[in-house]
């Protein structure tokens, strides 16, 4: 009979330096993304939005990050105005819900 010795710290350093895991997390962070984009306001100049669609473009993936106990990536804006928008819309808050859900939403 043989004998199983789980090991924490093995498996941490698998989930931060698996090519194969981490490509699959870019893949997960990449539709996140696109659903991201796909719900992001765009408004028009009529409606006050000097740059339509900027916001919604400038939404990229940020990674790999290092976690202490993963690798991982990060989803953000580099516009000025980010946190406005994120207030007034929580366009990343609810990407991360529809992600985070493991019954529903996004299948991943």
């Amino acid at each position: 009979m043989s004998r199983f010795d789980y090991s924490y710290a093995g498996v941490g350093e698998f989930m931060r330096t698996d090519p194969d895991l981490a490509a699959g997390v870019r893949r997960r962070a990449e539709v996140a993304l696109a659903f991201a984009q796909s719900i992001a306001p765009v408004g028009t100049p009529e409606e006050g939005d000097h740059h339509p669609g900027h916001y919604r473009d400038s939404l990229q993936v940020h990674g790999p990050v290092a976690f202490s106990d993963r690798a991982g990536h990060q989803l953000g804006s580099d516009a000025g105005y980010a946190a406005d928008v994120e207030h007034a819309h929580q366009v990343l808050a609810r990407t991360v819900a529809t992600f985070s859900d493991p019954h529903g939403g996004s299948g991943l």
